[in-house]
């Protein structure tokens, strides 16, 4: 089950769900995406001391971590379109988001992630989840981070932006094909000091790594290490084609288990070991995926442009890998 969460996403207040302490419950509005504004619902919501919203007791987090232009916005819209066309719903799950939290998302689309700060800190794309085994619901809380941010901060202030992260269930790493060596130019970005980026790769893990240490707040994690722009190795025999496809349904528990050793073979065999080492220092076991058409071919992008979303059914499907993982591990829905 997922370890019930004890702290404010956003400023790191203590809360007690027991007693109520540092806890103000508020009635709002919502309506999920597709719903008319009088379908809309009244929810109570809870607060902290200063006004951010607090995570449910069993609300499932998820922040998604990587270098600029790795794919982490096209991979959490993918996992949105999967939600909106009910993916999941052979397995028992289904999910809807609030219209006003999806128009702001479309907004965001193409552009740069806006950087956090201590004042204004991210603030997550929150999905309710429909649980036919539990018949009830959950909600899905999905951090997206800037590129750029992630790789500057040091293990000293990672934690002024980066507060929500020792609260996280699920901790996703891009890793697109300018963090791996010994492949062909073309498969990667020009003009790009690529053993730098490696480097900042690494460091920006370690970043990670020391600031859930020393939070010392002891979660059940999940790291997961994400290939993202998997297009680029249609022709690069070392890479599984069966991983530009959408996988069988049927025994996904089997195939999901089969693919781990062939992503770890790749991403060992081009210069992803020390990745691999780095995350399961985190959390173990580590999960790994591979993700096809997480952005526009982004190579010959002018200097600062962002690539668009991705969309497609076989790209959604594999997006969903680091939910299935958790969801697989929780007990919630039916993937035998």
């Amino acid at each position: 089950m997922t370890t019930p969460h004890h702290y404010c996403l956003r400023c790191e207040v203590r809360v007690n769900w027991l007693t109520g302490t540092n806890i103000d419950s508020r009635v709002e509005a919502s309506g999920p995406e597709g719903a008319s504004a009088a379908r809309g619902t009244s929810i109570v919501r809870a607060f902290c001391p200063n006004g951010h919203p607090l995570a449910p007791r069993n609300a499932i987090t998820m922040g998604v971590f990587g270098l600029p232009r790795s794919g982490k916005d096209s991979m959490i819209d993918s996992i949105r379109q999967s939600f909106a066309v009910d993916q999941l719903r052979r397995h028992g799950v289904g999910a809807e988001i609030d219209r006003a939290q999806l128009d702001a998302w479309k907004e965001t689309l193409g552009k740069a992630t806006r950087r956090a700060s201590e004042i204004e800190p991210y603030s997550a794309l929150t999905f309710r989840m429909e649980l036919d085994s539990a018949r009830r619901s959950r909600e899905l809380l999905i951090f997206n981070t800037a590129g750029d941010q992630w790789i500057e901060a040091d293990s000293s202030d990672i934690r002024g932006v980066h507060s929500f992260l020792p609260e996280l269930d699920v901790l996703v790493i891009t890793i697109p094909p300018e963090a791996l060596s010994g492949l062909p130019e073309n498969v990667q970005s020009r003009g790009e000091d690529l053993e730098r980026l490696r480097d900042l790769m690494l460091g920006g893990i370690q970043n990670l790594r020391e600031h859930i240490k020393a939070s010392r707040v002891r979660r059940k994690r999940m790291v997961v290490l994400a290939l993202t722009k998997c297009d680029r190795y249609a022709n690069i025999s070392s890479f599984p084609v069966q991983l530009l496809t959408p996988r069988p349904q049927r025994s996904l528990l089997g195939v999901l288990g089969s693919e781990q050793s062939q992503i770890a073979r790749f991403i060992a065999e081009h210069g992803g070991k020390r990745y691999l080492s780095m995350a399961a220092t985190i959390a173990k076991p580590l999960y790994l995926t591979a993700i096809s058409g997480t952005g526009a071919d982004d190579r010959d992008l002018p200097s600062g442009a962002t690539a668009g979303a991705a969309s497609g059914p076989g790209d959604r499907t594999r997006a969903l890998d680091p939910l299935l993982y958790t969801f697989i591990r929780d007990g919630l829905g039916n993937y035998v």
